[in-house]
């Protein structure tokens, strides 16, 4: 009887635990956003300073020693043949300073000048969860001459993840909305602070 109770008791907090995945699963961060065909994780925040400005300010990767919560330093691998933050320029980011631990590859696949750079994410070194075919994006929208809004999204190219890859999206996309959330409000500290000096 004991045992009995014991697997039933064990059954109903599975059967609880995967309730409360399921009911949580609506409110994950991987999910439709308007104008998105694809699901994806998205952050945005209001700066002010010009869209012109945001847009530099972000193509330049020895800014993300400033703004980055997760990333100690981001090193351009081709500058000498494309300039830092345009179209097949490549860079390598580092987690820790001495450059040991996480660490990953980004390529600018395209740009529209003070509105969007699209990144393919690859050689991703360290991470627990491994996953191909990551897109990123930095999307400017202008309010007014002197304030903008900045977006950083993180999602797969479509029609190539697996199952497994969107099981692992679900599970990491809390972390990655939190770093997206950290990440932008050292933007706007960043780039309005420079701004008022």
């Amino acid at each position: 009887m004991k045992n009995y109770i014991r697997t039933s008791h064990s059954r109903f907090l599975s059967l609880g635990m995967l309730l409360l995945m399921v009911s949580g699963w609506g409110w994950n961060p991987y999910r439709h956003h308007p104008g998105y065909p694809y699901k994806l994780v998205k952050e945005t925040i209001s700066v002010q300073v010009p869209v012109e400005q945001a847009y530099a300010y972000l193509g330049d990767s020895d800014n993300a020693r400033h703004w980055s919560v997760f990333v100690d330093h981001i090193t351009p691998l081709n500058s000498d043949t494309y300039p830092d933050g345009t179209v097949h320029s490549k860079r390598r980011c580092f987690k820790q300073a001495d450059e040991k631990g996480i660490w990953w590859d980004e390529e600018v696949l395209e740009t529209r000048k003070d509105k969007r750079r699209l990144l393919s994410i690859y050689h991703l070194h360290g991470f627990p969860l491994q996953a191909e075919h990551l897109l990123t994006e930095q999307v400017y929208e202008r309010v007014n001459t002197h304030e903008c809004r900045v977006s950083l999204t993180l999602y797969f190219e479509p029609g190539k993840a697996s199952r497994t890859d969107l099981l692992k999206m679900h599970i990491a996309s809390y972390v990655v909305r939190n770093i997206f959330r950290n990440n932008l409000k050292q933007i706007k500290y960043e780039m309005e602070h420079h701004e008022a000096s």
